[in-house]
């Protein structure tokens, strides 16, 4: 099985292909440290049952760049990995193509779980997109992650129109999630609802 890992954190990428190594037999790791260098390897290597790439590592914010590494894959399941992700990072990994979207806050077992399940389960798999738990500071508010999500679009500064169109959702849905929002952390306004939520750590800056 040949697995290709990307990730600017060098101590990250070692230590997932070690990972990689021990749990998969007949298993030829390629690592490196960049979406460009990423490229270059899989143009050079050609078959590549999986490949990882880091969310957040050089390259990944050039879009079509990303888009040619995801059509020289060969529809073959490539991974995206991160600490965190918002709904809109999670709904464009979806929408560009991505296999999955995992987070690598998993422990060892269940991350090779998870990608032994994108490579049996190989077409696009909702539930290969809904395994972040939003980072939140120890507290006693019962805040949902759709809650989170609707914290977090509104952190951008954006009408509750467009949060209904990018969380699929109703803005009078919208509306009564921010009047619970609002209520649960005392907030009394949106720009009061943020403050509060990041300096809890609910969502982050």
């Amino acid at each position: 099985m040949k697995i290709l890992i990307a990730d600017d954190h060098r101590l990250v990428a070692d230590g997932i292909g070690a990972l990689l190594t021990d749990s998969f037999s007949m298993t030829r790791i390629s690592v490196c440290y960049s979406l460009h260098e990423a490229q270059t390897l899989l143009e050079q290597k050609g078959w590549i049952e999986v490949c990882l790439l880091d969310f957040k590592m050089p390259g990944m914010n050039e879009e079509p760049l990303v888009r040619r590494f995801l059509k020289q894959s060969g529809h073959r399941p490539v991974i995206l990995m991160s600490g965190e992700a918002s709904l809109l990072d999670i709904e464009w990994a979806r929408d560009v193509g991505f296999s999955a979207f995992l987070p690598k806050t998993l422990d060892g077992p269940a991350f090779v779980r998870r990608i032994q399940d994108v490579c049996i389960n190989s077409a696009h798999d909702a539930e290969f997109f809904g395994d972040f738990s939003p980072a939140r500071a120890p507290g006693h508010r019962k805040i949902s992650r759709r809650e989170l999500d609707i914290v977090q679009l509104v952190k951008l500064g954006i009408s509750n129109k467009e949060i209904a169109d990018i969380a699929q959702v109703s803005p009078e849905t919208v509306k009564a999630h921010l009047k619970a929002l609002q209520g649960k952390f005392g907030a009394r306004s949106r720009t009061d609802l943020v403050v509060k939520a990041v300096a809890e750590g609910y969502i982050r800056v």
